[in-house]
């Protein structure tokens, strides 16, 4: 199997042709023993046989897989940067995802929801330990899977901080980044992180993060996506991303009149202390 280019990389002073960095965003990775996905998040979990494809694309175009903590700080890009983020914690991150990073030889970030930690389905402490010691991030998805723009303010605050503290007890090292759950993002989300510690929080806006900022924007890989789509992601190419850009305006909307009256029909939690 060959291994990450980031194995033989030289010096990291090429900026990248696009302006910026792709950075992936996955949820379940479905194997052997995963059991049942439920229907509204299926479109989230791919196969491991895409997931296996995609990181040999990865492989094959000879990009520089590294974890949010490396690349946000550099000033000048590697030729071909990416970075890999899987959300919300299941137990597949362990089971499936992480023996196939190392298998290529890639880093990536892992953001949970302490409050799912030990239970069915997610990961337990032992797992994330174990994944950190190989080398893997782990970072905060908030403590409970929530509409963190809707918290008040001192429950917004316990979310982040008890999350942070959480897994950086466990783990023994800092945690930098927040990713939002259902990428409900707000100027006051992003206000708290960056004042409890946090150095940037990801979202779901489909383009190319800029590195060194408050916000690293993420795509979201799902199932139906093609292999051609997933190549042209990767190289930076402006239509897929645009693409993905006007279908999220055109669904702001209609979401937010749903997310006011009817959060349960997007699958979205609010905790009992939302405003």
């Amino acid at each position: 199997m060959a291994k990450s280019a980031l194995n033989n990389t030289g010096p990291l002073e090429v900026k990248s042709q696009h302006g910026g960095v792709p950075v992936l965003m996955y949820h379940g990775i479905a194997g052997p023993g995963t059991g049942p996905i439920p229907n509204a998040e299926r479109k989230y979990w791919i196969p491991v046989s895409q997931l296996t494809a995609q990181l040999e694309k990865i492989v094959s175009g000879g990009y520089l897989v590294a974890p949010l903590c490396h690349l946000w700080w550099l000033k000048n890009f590697p030729q071909r940067p990416l970075a890999l983020t899987f959300d919300d914690g299941h137990a597949s991150d362990y089971t499936v995802a992480y023996p196939l990073l190392q298998e290529f030889g890639f880093r990536a970030d892992f953001f949970i929801n302490t409050a799912s930690v030990g239970t069915t389905g997610y990961l337990t402490w032992n797992q994330i330990r174990e994944m950190h010691k190989g080398r893997m991030s782990i970072q905060s998805h908030g403590h409970e899977h929530v509409d963190l723009s809707r918290l008040s303010p001192t429950a917004l605050s316990k979310q982040l901080e008890h999350s942070k503290k959480s897994i950086e007890d466990q783990i023994g090292r800092a945690v930098e980044f927040l990713s939002v759950p259902f990428g409900l993002v707000s100027t006051r989300v992003i206000t708290e992180a960056l004042a409890q510690g946090y150095r940037a929080v990801c979202t779901s806006r489909p383009w190319p993060a800029q590195m060194g900022e408050t916000e690293i924007s993420r795509m979201a890989i799902h199932r139906r996506m093609s292999s051609r789509r997933f190549e042209s992601l990767l190289a930076g190419s402006f239509w897929p991303y645009a693409t993905a850009c006007l279908r999220q305006a055109m669904l702001y909307l209609p979401k937010q009149v749903l997310l006011r009256h009817k959060p349960a029909a997007l699958t979205v939690q609010v905790s009992g202390e939302a405003q």
